[in-house]
């Protein structure tokens, strides 16, 4: 194997990887602009993902690491332990691969509580799901969930050290 290998077209896990790194925002954006279409936007009270941890971001250094390797490492490892490497290929037994992929990112939108951000993760499941299916490295899908969930967390921590209010960024619909 060389090292051309993990950058080949039809089954490179990193070349997936960072295709899937790139599509994510774009994946995002588009279901929350269908959704939004669809339902309405989000009542205000509503929380999402981000509103869990927005009140750790202006604490010290040591948390905010630990923080930072919950989400982008630990995290994206559990959770597509469990949604990619065991319930995908679990499903792809007893429906075709396209609806496996589907209920599998419908059941990784589901578990993260959040009804706001329902589309968005079960979107990005979809997205991770599919990398996964054409690349069958785990690697891959762990790549772009901790590159999302590090993106996400560094762009809050830049907006609070600029001296921005996440808490009302986040109640005003950001």
């Amino acid at each position: 194997m060389g090292v051309e290998a993990p950058f080949r077209p039809s089954d490179g896990w990193l070349l997936w990887a960072l295709v899937g790194i790139a599509l994510s925002p774009l994946v995002v954006i588009a279901s929350a602009t269908a959704a939004a279409a669809i339902w309405g936007s989000a009542p205000s009270d509503a929380r999402g993902t981000v509103d869990s941890i927005s009140q750790l971001i202006n604490v010290d250094g040591s948390t905010r690491a630990a923080l930072l390797t919950t989400t982008a490492i630990l995290a994206p490892v559990l959770e597509e332990s469990v949604f990619r490497g065991f319930l995908l290929p679990s499903l792809t037994r007893v429906l075709p691969v396209p609806l496996a992929v589907l209920a599998s990112s419908a059941a990784f939108g589901l578990i993260h509580l959040t009804p706001r951000d329902f589309p968005q993760l079960t979107a990005l499941g979809i997205l991770m799901g599919f990398t996964y299916v054409r690349t069958r490295n785990l690697l891959t899908p762990i790549l772009i969930h901790g590159a999302w969930n590090g993106g996400v967390l560094s762009i809050l921590y830049a907006i609070a050290a600029g001296g921005g209010d996440v808490q009302e960024l986040l109640r005003s619909g950001l």
